[in-house]
């Protein structure tokens, strides 16, 4: 049972954040670190309590098998980044041998330990045990935040983007890796609303519209007017004028490259300030400056501005001078629409 578990668990989680390992690697890198201790925990611990031995037992199978996949791929992904001359089974294989190491090392102060603690009576020996456990355990994992948190990524995932967006909002500059690396969270999910859905179906901006004034017809022509000849469409989603939306819905064109596709979560993170009402005014367009909080369609409107003026365009190019912007890191789904107009029959 303990096997099964831990191999169900290794696949929901696979099927579940797989797309999420790439995109958030260091997040991943210390939670699997997390997730083996408390597996190791609870192992630990399922001995000394007999009535809930296989519980305890199957809960630190689950947590070692997560840690193993969240682990082993966030590695992959960091390993790559260190392959600066393409060199990734080089880097590859020193950081195991880096690994073996230090487990040869522990290996042998365990033994060490282990023979003073033989020697000591049941009491002491298990209060010295647990000690020394928690004592490392936090070392352990303060030495991999700190390790993560020296990494200076050089892609664009969603939390990059965003502190890279808002300081560019606010200052014209773009950001170094070691002002973002400084900035950005290692535990981090993006927890803000709207909530950003890129890969959306196209028949989602338009489904909670159809019982409205606003007919399939006129959305398409506001689509076409604001985003005719790119490669996404986006809508704050649904459409509550009274009420702060749940969702900005970004549909991708099936021809979108990686720019287009970071052009569209920037045009997303916009709307999305326009309706959280965090734009500053003074890049507020003026004519939707009233209209634009609580999920008016006015923040999809209000975009134009900003794309015909080239506001996106020149904060891609000026990143694109430092970040790798050729990667997509942003949590994309795989839906793609094939082309939007509104054909009359």
């Amino acid at each position: 049972m303990r096997d099964g578990t831990g191999m169900i668990g290794r696949i929901v989680f696979t099927w579940y954040e797989g797309s999420e390992l790439d995109a958030n690697a260091k997040t991943w890198r210390l939670m699997a670190d997390i997730l083996n201790d408390v597996g190791m925990t609870l192992e630990m611990l399922s001995p000394m309590v007999p009535g809930y031995f296989l519980p305890l037992a199957c809960m630190g199978t689950l947590c070692k098998s997560i840690c193993g996949v969240a682990g082993g791929c966030s590695r992959a992904a960091l390993t790559q980044h260190f392959a600066l001359r393409d060199n990734l089974a080089d880097v590859s294989a020193k950081d195991q041998s880096q690994e073996t190491a230090v487990g040869l090392i522990g290996m042998l102060l365990g033994m060490v330990v282990s023979n003073i603690l033989a020697h000591e009576k049941d009491a002491v020996g298990g209060w010295m045990t647990w000690t020394l456990f928690a004592v490392f355990t936090v070392l352990h994992l303060y030495a991999n935040y700190s390790g993560l948190r020296a990494c200076q990524l050089h892609t664009l995932n969603r939390q990059r983007v965003n502190i890279l967006f808002e300081e560019y909002m606010r200052s014209g500059r773009i950001l170094f890796y070691d002002d973002v690396a400084k900035r950005e969270s290692i535990l981090w999910w993006d927890t803000q609303r709207p909530r950003i859905v890129l890969g959306a179906p196209f028949r989602l901006l338009l489904e909670d519209h159809r019982t409205r004034e606003c007919t399939d017809f006129e959305r398409v022509r506001h689509y076409e007017e604001v985003y005719g000849g790119l490669h996404y469409a986006l809508d704050a989603h649904p459409y509550a004028p009274i009420s702060v939306p749940k969702d900005v819905m970004v549909s991708l064109h099936h021809d979108a490259s990686n720019k287009d596709i970071l052009r569209a979560y920037v045009n997303a993170l916009w709307v999305r300030g326009l309706v959280a009402g965090t734009i500053p005014k003074e890049k507020m367009p003026k004519d939707h400056e009233a209209d634009v909080h609580g999920g008016s369609f006015d923040a999809v409107l209000a975009s134009r501005r900003p794309l015909r003026e080239g506001l996106f365009d020149r904060f891609i190019a000026d990143a694109a001078r430092f970040w790798r912007v050729d990667r997509d890191l942003l949590g994309t789904t795989e839906w793609r629409l094939q082309e939007f107009r509104w054909v009359d029959q």
